[in-house]
């Protein structure tokens, strides 16, 4: 390790202060819970990413502050009894595995599935919730995101059913085609509700977002349904999707707005098939000719395109279209 850290610049080594080696983590588990320590569930943490690792040139680490979530853990999942294997332990399946994350809820799931990672939301279960229970309710099993949740804590069970409503509002967004055209440039559209759950327990009513890269606005979208987001970009294009996907347009709106130009809409359509009407025809019917004979398309194409009136901005012929439509 000395070795190493002499290897690093002045920055990495502040950084590498905030984490600790999976190696050191164990033997300070090990001395601080004695008997309560059990190494092969601490690495059941790490498989489900109850606790992150993070490698860097073949050594793995953890965060330091998740040493205090290992710790309390540990002494959920110790000598748990018989009565709660039975009462918390079914899922559907009888090969499954489970881990006590708070007092009244476990974490269950099959046991070939030990390395798939689970979502943030169970951290913030982890993080947020005391391992006294504020308020009992019966038995529920709560399935989200290929994760299934089994407690008697109702504020855990509010908080799960709070997930699913927020996952079902952020299907409705996904599913929404309107800014995929600007997928291109990096958007977070995938990860928005990793995003989302994460920085969820660190609102207050008051939490106001701002997205400072708002990209295509998939982040801010989805942030909008929850609060005021500010949002901004270098292009005006990204802060123009930013700003009419957020709560303040919706689908009511757009019905009227489309109804208030329709009609404008629709007169420009009839004056413009008068004027280009005949040239209209003409390219369709080039467009729709045998491609064998590519030859004769190509200098029908070309004839047309020759003898067809251009309209520009300064063109005589275009301010007088332009005179007629408004």
């Amino acid at each position: 390790m000395e070795v190493f850290m002499s290897t690093l610049n002045a920055n990495e080594k502040e950084l590498l202060k905030h984490f600790i080696t999976v190696d050191e983590a164990v033997i300070e588990l090990k001395n601080e819970l004695k008997e309560k320590f059990n190494e092969d569930l601490f690495y059941r943490f790490l498989n489900k990413f109850l606790i992150i690792p993070v490698t860097r040139d073949d050594t793995t680490y953890i965060y330091r502050h998740d040493m205090i979530l290992c710790n309390k853990l540990m002494r959920l999942n110790y000598n748990i009894t018989d009565q709660e294997i039975i009462k918390y332990g079914y899922n559907g399946s009888f090969l499954v595995s489970r881990i006590k994350i708070s007092k009244g809820t476990f974490l269950i799931y099959d046991e070939c599935d030990n390395k798939s990672a689970v979502p943030v939301f169970v951290r913030n279960i982890l993080y947020d919730f005391s391992e006294n229970q504020e308020e009992q309710c019966e038995l529920c099993q709560m399935d989200l995101l290929g994760t299934t949740i089994v407690t008697t804590d109702l504020g855990i069970r509010r908080y799960i059913e709070n997930a699913i409503f927020r996952k079902h509002q952020l299907d409705k967004i996904k599913h929404s085609n309107f800014a995929n055209s600007s997928s291109y440039m990096g958007s977070k559209k995938k990860i928005v509700g990793f995003v989302l759950e994460s920085i969820l327990p660190h609102l207050t009513d008051e939490s106001v977002f701002l997205d400072i890269m708002c990209g295509s606005g998939a982040v801010s979208n989805a942030l909008a349904q929850m609060g005021n987001v500010y949002a901004s970009d270098a292009q005006d294009f990204c802060r123009l999707l930013a700003k009419i996907q957020g709560k303040g347009f919706n689908s009511d709106k757009a019905k009227l707005l489309l109804k208030n130009i329709y009609k404008d809409y629709n007169d420009n359509l009839n004056e413009l098939q008068h004027e280009c009407g005949s040239a209209l025809e003409a390219e369709d019917s080039i467009f729709h000719m045998d491609l064998n004979h590519r030859q004769h398309v190509l200098e029908s194409y070309q004839d047309f395109i020759n003898n067809f009136e251009l309209y520009s901005s300064t063109d005589v012929n275009s301010k007088k279209i332009l005179d007629k439509i408004y």
